[in-house]
Protein backbone atom coordinates (compact mmCIF):
# COMPACT_ATOMS: atom_id res chain seq x y z
CA UNK A 1 0.00 0.00 0.00
CA UNK A 2 1.06 3.56 -0.87
CA UNK A 3 0.20 6.51 1.06
CA UNK A 4 0.34 9.68 0.05
CA UNK A 5 -0.35 12.89 2.21
CA UNK A 6 -1.32 16.82 1.88
CA UNK A 7 -0.30 18.24 4.91
CA UNK A 8 -0.25 16.69 8.47
CA UNK A 9 1.96 17.03 10.84
CA UNK A 10 5.19 14.35 10.50
CA UNK A 11 3.79 13.05 13.83
CA UNK A 12 0.26 12.52 12.09
CA UNK A 13 2.00 11.08 9.40
CA UNK A 14 3.57 8.14 10.65
CA UNK A 15 0.73 7.51 12.86
CA UNK A 16 -1.77 7.29 10.58
CA UNK A 17 0.33 5.27 8.16
CA UNK A 18 1.24 2.63 11.18
CA UNK A 19 -2.93 2.40 11.82
CA UNK A 20 -3.31 1.72 7.96
CA UNK A 21 -0.69 -0.98 7.60
CA UNK A 22 -2.13 -2.54 10.61
CA UNK A 23 -5.71 -1.85 9.42
CA UNK A 24 -4.96 -3.53 6.31
CA UNK A 25 -3.24 -6.58 7.79
CA UNK A 26 -6.26 -6.67 9.57
CA UNK A 27 -9.29 -6.24 7.08
CA UNK A 28 -7.79 -7.28 3.47
CA UNK A 29 -4.01 -8.96 3.89
CA UNK A 30 -4.07 -9.87 -0.02
CA UNK A 31 -5.00 -6.00 -0.92
CA UNK A 32 -1.92 -4.81 1.38
CA UNK A 33 0.13 -4.22 -1.99
CA UNK A 34 -2.08 -3.46 -4.43
CA UNK A 35 -3.81 -0.30 -2.71
CA UNK A 36 -2.94 3.82 -3.29
CA UNK A 37 -4.09 6.42 -0.63
CA UNK A 38 -3.75 10.06 -0.96
CA UNK A 39 -4.62 11.76 2.94
CA UNK A 40 -5.36 15.21 2.18
CA UNK A 41 -5.67 17.30 5.56
CA UNK A 42 -8.83 19.82 4.78
CA UNK A 43 -9.04 23.32 7.10
CA UNK A 44 -12.93 23.79 8.12
CA UNK A 45 -14.28 20.13 6.51
CA UNK A 46 -16.10 19.70 9.68
CA UNK A 47 -17.33 23.19 10.34
CA UNK A 48 -18.59 23.44 6.53
CA UNK A 49 -19.89 20.04 6.34
CA UNK A 50 -20.31 18.28 9.51
CA UNK A 51 -18.20 15.13 8.90
CA UNK A 52 -14.79 14.68 10.40
CA UNK A 53 -13.36 12.63 6.96
CA UNK A 54 -14.20 11.50 3.93
CA UNK A 55 -13.48 8.42 1.31
CA UNK A 56 -13.80 8.60 -2.16
CA UNK A 57 -12.32 6.12 -5.23
CA UNK A 58 -10.67 7.84 -7.81
CA UNK A 59 -10.48 5.19 -10.88
CA UNK A 60 -13.02 2.90 -11.14
CA UNK A 61 -16.13 1.77 -8.96
CA UNK A 62 -15.82 -1.59 -9.66
CA UNK A 63 -13.02 -2.95 -7.12
CA UNK A 64 -11.10 0.10 -7.32
CA UNK A 65 -7.55 0.74 -6.12
CA UNK A 66 -6.99 4.20 -5.75
CA UNK A 67 -8.52 6.24 -3.28
CA UNK A 68 -8.69 9.90 -1.89
CA UNK A 69 -9.30 10.59 1.43
CA UNK A 70 -10.05 14.26 2.69
CA UNK A 71 -9.99 14.65 7.01
CA UNK A 72 -10.40 17.52 9.17
CA UNK A 73 -6.88 19.22 9.56
CA UNK A 74 -8.63 20.43 13.33
CA UNK A 75 -9.26 16.84 14.47
CA UNK A 76 -6.93 15.92 17.74
CA UNK A 77 -4.47 13.04 16.84
CA UNK A 78 -6.93 9.77 18.54
CA UNK A 79 -9.98 11.58 16.86
CA UNK A 80 -8.37 11.87 13.45
CA UNK A 81 -7.38 8.08 13.63
CA UNK A 82 -10.34 6.99 14.69
CA UNK A 83 -12.10 8.73 11.65
CA UNK A 84 -9.18 7.44 9.36
CA UNK A 85 -10.01 4.27 10.89
CA UNK A 86 -12.99 4.30 9.92
CA UNK A 87 -12.67 5.40 6.04
CA UNK A 88 -10.04 2.86 5.87
CA UNK A 89 -13.32 0.13 6.48
CA UNK A 90 -15.33 1.64 3.61
CA UNK A 91 -11.53 1.44 1.37
CA UNK A 92 -12.01 -1.97 2.49
CA UNK A 93 -15.95 -2.28 1.50
CA UNK A 94 -15.26 -0.30 -1.83
CA UNK A 95 -11.84 -2.55 -3.07
CA UNK A 96 -13.75 -5.69 -2.27
CA UNK A 97 -16.66 -4.58 -4.09
CA UNK A 98 -19.36 -5.49 -1.20
CA UNK A 99 -20.00 -1.27 -1.46
CA UNK A 100 -20.16 0.32 -4.79
CA UNK A 101 -21.84 3.90 -5.66
CA UNK A 102 -23.77 3.74 -8.64
CA UNK A 103 -22.82 6.15 -11.17
CA UNK A 104 -24.86 9.55 -11.25
CA UNK A 105 -27.53 8.33 -8.88
CA UNK A 106 -27.95 8.72 -4.79
CA UNK A 107 -28.06 5.24 -4.99
CA UNK A 108 -25.54 2.61 -3.67
CA UNK A 109 -25.15 -1.25 -3.54
CA UNK A 110 -24.21 -3.27 -0.36
CA UNK A 111 -23.63 -6.93 -0.99
CA UNK A 112 -25.74 -6.60 -4.21
CA UNK A 113 -28.49 -5.01 -2.50
CA UNK A 114 -29.67 -1.43 -3.82
CA UNK A 115 -30.24 1.45 -0.82
CA UNK A 116 -31.32 4.88 -1.67
CA UNK A 117 -29.33 6.87 0.22
CA UNK A 118 -31.64 10.14 0.41
CA UNK A 119 -34.06 8.10 2.18
CA UNK A 120 -32.29 6.07 4.66
CA UNK A 121 -31.11 7.83 7.92
CA UNK A 122 -27.07 7.59 7.55
CA UNK A 123 -26.55 5.65 10.99
CA UNK A 124 -28.79 2.85 9.24
CA UNK A 125 -26.59 1.64 6.35
CA UNK A 126 -25.48 -1.13 7.23
CA UNK A 127 -22.14 0.29 5.80
CA UNK A 128 -21.75 2.59 7.96
CA UNK A 129 -23.03 0.06 11.07
CA UNK A 130 -19.54 -2.24 9.89
CA UNK A 131 -17.37 0.81 10.02
CA UNK A 132 -18.30 2.14 13.06
CA UNK A 133 -17.47 -1.32 14.87
CA UNK A 134 -14.53 -1.77 12.53
CA UNK A 135 -13.20 1.23 13.57
CA UNK A 136 -13.04 0.69 16.86
CA UNK A 137 -10.81 -2.55 17.14
CA UNK A 138 -8.82 -1.28 14.19
CA UNK A 139 -8.22 1.75 16.54
CA UNK A 140 -7.76 -0.74 19.75
CA UNK A 141 -5.26 -2.80 17.86
CA UNK A 142 -2.98 0.09 17.31
CA UNK A 143 -3.75 2.05 20.77
CA UNK A 144 -2.48 -1.26 22.44
CA UNK A 145 0.95 -0.69 20.89
CA UNK A 146 0.64 3.01 20.49
CA UNK A 147 -0.70 4.36 23.51
CA UNK A 148 2.83 6.53 24.20
CA UNK A 149 2.07 8.24 21.22
CA UNK A 150 -1.12 10.18 22.29
CA UNK A 151 0.38 11.55 25.63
Amino acid sequence: MTIDFKGGTKLKQQCITDMYNLGVKMLMPKLQNKLYIEIEFVTGLKKNTGIDAVCAWEDTNHRPRWFSIEVDNSLGLKELLIALAHELVHVKQYARNELKQLIKTNQLTWHSKVFDVSSTSYSNYPWEVEAFEKEQQIFKEWYSNNQHRLK
